[in-house]
């Protein structure tokens, strides 16, 4: 198997089970995906993990970055949540 297949594989067994509602690129090989369910998803090259911490309580509407570099998140349960710069954890 080449990498795309097992990383597809993967994700589709293992990754999000729920629609992508949002997305935002972090860097040239960094994104950040909201998902229906309240969690956020990093996603690097062929890895991707779920972001650390108390997320949202459904579906994550947005995702922005703003001037200074800060990451933001907001959902359907009125929340507004920062995210570390480098998409690990919400702050």
């Amino acid at each position: 198997h080449d990498n795309e297949t097992i990383y597809r594989s993967d994700l589709s067994s293992q990754g999000p089970s729920k629609s992508i509602s949002s997305a935002v690129p972090l860097s040239d090989s960094t994104f950040l995906t909201g998902l229906a369910d309240g969690r956020i998803a990093s996603f690097s090259d062929a890895n991707y993990s779920f972001i650390e911490g108390k997320g949202h309580s459904n579906l994550v509407s947005g995702l922005a970055v703003a001037p200074d570099g800060k990451v933001f998140s907001t959902g359907y349960d009125d929340q507004v949540r920062e995210i570390d710069t480098d998409g690990s954890s919400f702050v």
